[in-house]
């Protein structure tokens, strides 16, 4: 299934907040060898745009090995994480199967 523009920057966007280095070889092979570089670069563009229409502190940073997420940006994650579970929990809004796929979710299983 081809996914489309949209899931592909989301799914980007998720990598990097998890910590992981993005490079274009590795975008290039999981979204398609078709994909060239000026797509790589829309993708970041948007992402960029996002993290400053939204006001997150951290910046994109092109390293050596690839492209960070940085300047606390998973230290942010790490507590967002903690406390969507401790919502999640106290709200007692789930059944216990969809409060284990939350409290997975948020410990990035």
């Amino acid at each position: 299934m081809a996914i489309n523009s949209t899931q592909r920057v989301a799914a980007v966007l998720v990598r990097l907040l998890r910590g992981e280095t993005v490079t274009f070889e590795d975008w290039r092979v999981r979204y398609g060898d078709s994909k060239n570089m000026r797509t790589f670069q829309r993708d970041i563009a948007d992402i960029r745009r996002a993290l400053a229409e939204n006001e997150w502190h951290g910046e994109l940073q092109h390293t050596d090995q690839g492209i960070e997420l940085v300047n606390g940006t998973t230290t942010n994650v790490l507590q967002y994480s903690v406390a969507l579970g401790q919502i999640a929990v106290a709200s007692r809004a789930f059944t216990r199967g969809e409060l284990k796929q939350v409290l997975a979710f948020c410990r990035h299983d």
